[in-house]
């Protein structure tokens, strides 16, 4: 719930490993500074009511669906969750579920990279909520025009990095619409920053989401985001690739139809070499040690 205060002392614990400081040093005067800052707004945190139910009426709700929103920024990025519900009176109410903050690592990472990884940590909080509220509906928003144009693209056409992240968000969120949304109405834009307990607590944007999310989705705001033509961590090369292999897997079926002799290492780099493949920096051995291009040409099923 209060994930953008917390993610402050991280962000502070995050200073300290990149100055490599050593657990028995004292502690440079502008960390000790913020630390203290941090450390006297613990108490304000018990004034903030948090109600238990999510609808003032669950016996009446009749449409149930979640809200989700990422953000990232070069120091940190973060996800929170949000359940929208419909009542028979045609009341909508919206209620802050789960959030999570992480620090982005010592090894900086892209913004788009970020980003993604904020879009990766939403997937799986809204998995997770989906598995305990019967919900009938998953939303996921980003601000991101990047990150959506690399959920509508096939993950092997992308970059391993990137790639791997779509394909688990896909596994992870089958049926879950992505949308676009101004980072001024994106909740997550301030676990990605940070934020002090006195400017949480009296925050709708971060209790209750964006305030259009509490009208009928025709009165939505329209996406602000076109579609990108040119698109980092994109593959230089899927397509050749992929044909690369179904030619040596059809090659090789064929021959093992029609019982000629067969090599599978020289068949295998001659059809690489062919698609624009380099060569292998090492000869392959045979069972007796022997390299492939010295080993005898024997039938299929001869011994």
């Amino acid at each position: 719930m209060y994930s953008p205060f917390t993610i402050l002392a991280k962000l502070l614990l995050r200073q300290l490993w990149q100055l490599k400081v050593s657990w028995d040093e004292l502690l440079p005067d502008d960390i000790v500074t913020e630390w203290k800052a941090w450390t006297s707004q613990l108490p304000s945190l018990t004034s903030q009511a948090i109600p238990r139910k999510y609808s003032p009426c669950p016996e009446l709700v009749i449409h149930t669906a979640l809200h989700g929103f990422s953000n990232a920024s070069k120091d940190a990025y973060g996800a929170v969750v949000y359940v929208r519900q419909l009542d028979r009176d045609g009341r909508i109410t919206t209620s802050l579920v789960i959030s999570k903050a992480r620090v982005a690592p010592l090894k900086s990472l892209t913004i788009p990279r970020a980003e993604l990884a904020g879009a990766y940590l939403l997937a799986k909080l809204l998995s997770y909520s989906a598995h305990i509220l019967c919900v009938t509906e998953i939303n996921a928003w980003t601000d991101s025009a990047i990150i959506l144009c690399w959920l509508r693209k096939v993950p092997s056409s992308l970059n391993v990095f990137v790639g791997n992240r779509v394909a688990a968000i896909h596994e992870l969120l089958l049926d879950a619409k992505w949308r676009h949304v101004n980072t001024h109405n994106n909740p997550a834009d301030i676990l990605s920053r940070g934020s002090s307990t006195t400017n949480l607590n009296i925050s709708h944007l971060w209790w209750e989401g964006p305030p259009w999310l509490r009208l009928p989705p025709e009165q939505w705001p329209p996406p602000q985001f076109t579609v990108l033509t040119e698109l980092p961590e994109t593959s230089c090369y899927p397509a050749r690739t992929s044909l690369a292999f179904s030619t040596v897997l059809g090659d090789l079926l064929l021959l093992h139809d029609s019982r000629k002799d067969i090599r599978l290492g020289s068949s295998f780099r001659s059809q690489c070499s062919s698609t624009g493949r380099k060569k292998a920096t090492h000869s392959s051995l045979d069972s007796r040690g022997m390299p492939l291009h010295q080993t005898p040409i024997l039938p299929v099923g001869s011994s």
